[in-house]
C-alpha cells in the first residue's frame, strides 16, 4: 500500500514512546501541583510586600484630596444657599408684616356700634378682610420657613390679623407658637391678651379669663411703674372684652380695679392717659 501524505506531501514524524519510562503516579502529580501553588503564593506575597503603601501612591492621594475639596465646596454652597433663602424669606415676610400692620390700623377697619352709638368692635370690610386673611395665611407659612422660627412680634402680628378676620382658632395656633419664643414680657403680655380675647370670641370666657390672669402675673416681675402701666392696660382690655361679651358684672369689676391702679400711678401724664383710655370703654354695658 502507498504511504499517506500530509499537507505538503511529507509525513510528520511522531516520536516513539520510551518503553523504559514508567508513568508518574497520582501521588507524585499531586505533590507537583502543591509545589507549584506554594511558589505562586510566595511570589504573590513578595509582590504585596514590595508594593508601595496606599498613602504613598500619588493617584490615591489625588483622589482623596479631590473628595475632600468636593465635600467642602458642597458644604459651603449649601450654607450660602440656605442663607440666601433665609434672607429672601425674611424680606418677603417683612413686607407682609408691614402691610398687615397697616391694615390693622383703626382707619382701615369699620367701627361696629350698638344702638346708642357705643363702639362694640372693629370689623374689616369685605375687600380689606379678604386681603388681610390672604396675607395672614402667607405670613403663617413663611414664618415657619425661617430656621428656628420667626420673631415673637411677627407671630403676634400674624395672630392679630387672623383675629381681626374672625379666624380665632388660627389666631390661637399662631399665638401659642409665638408665646414659646417670647421671653420679652411686653410681647408675652400682648400675646396673652390676644389669647384671652380669642377664647372669649369662641364662647369660652373661663379660658379667656385664665389668659388675662396669666398676663397680670407676668407683670409681677416688672418694675413698679412698668407693672402698673401694664396691669392697667390688661385690666382695660379685659374690661372691654367682658363688656362686648355682655358680662356686665365682670366688666364693672375690671373697670373698678383698673381705676384703682390708675390712682396709684405716680406719673401724672401716664395717669391722665390711662384714665382717658378707660373712659373710652367705661360706657353703659349692653
Amino acid at each position: 500500500m502507498g504511504r499517506r501524505k500530509g499537507s505538503g506531501g511529507r509525513q510528520r514524524a511522531v516520536p516513539a514512546a520510551n518503553p523504559n519510562e514508567s508513568p508518574r503516579s497520582p501521588r507524585h502529580q499531586s505533590q507537583d501541583i502543591s509545589s507549584l501553588l506554594a511558589r505562586l503564593e510566595a511570589l504573590e506575597a513578595s509582590a504585596v510586600r514590595n508594593r508601595p503603601r496606599w498613602y504613598r501612591e500619588a493617584s490615591v492621594i489625588v483622589a482623596i484630596l479631590a473628595m475632600v475639596v468636593s465635600a467642602v465646596v458642597a458644604y459651603v454652597t449649601y450654607g450660602q444657599s440656605q442663607e440666601q433663602q433665609k434672607v429672601a424669606v425674611r424680606t418677603e415676610l417683612g413686607q407682609i408684616i408691614q402691610r398687615l400692620q397697616a391694615l390693622s390700623a383703626r382707619g382701615s377697619a369699620d367701627e361696629l356700634k350698638d344702638d346708642d352709638g357705643n363702639l362694640i368692635a372693629y370689623s374689616y370690610s369685605g375687600d380689606v378682610n379678604a386681603e388681610n386673611l390672604a396675607l395672614a395665611e402667607q405670613a403663617a407659612v413663611l414664618v415657619e420657613k425661617i430656621p428656628g422660627g420667626g420673631l415673637p412680634s411677627e407671630y403676634l402680628v400674624i395672630a392679630d390679623a387672623f383675629r381681626f378676620s374672625d379666624q380665632y382658632i388660627r389666631a390661637i395656633d399662631v399665638a401659642e407658637r409665638g408665646l414659646v419664643r417670647a421671653p420679652n414680657s411686653t410681647i408675652r403680655n400682648g400675646i396673652l391678651r390676644l389669647l384671652g380675647d380669642c377664647y372669649f370670641q369662641l364662647g369660652d370666657p373661663v379660658e379667656g379669663r385664665r389668659q388675662f390672669e396669666r398676663a397680670l402675673k407676668l407683670d409681677e416681675s416688672e418694675q413698679i411703674s412698668i407693672k402698673q402701666r401694664s396691669q392697667v392696660g390688661t385690666r382695660t382690655f379685659w374690661a372691654e372684652t367682658e363688656r362686648r361679651a355682655g358680662n356686665c358684672t365682670e366688666f364693672q369689676d375690671q373697670v373698678r380695679m383698673a381705676r384703682k391702679l390708675i390712682e396709684q400711678m405716680p406719673d401724672p401724664a401716664y395717669r391722665r392717659q390711662a384714665a382717658r383710655s378707660l373712659d373710652m370703654i367705661d360706657v353703659e354695658c349692653p
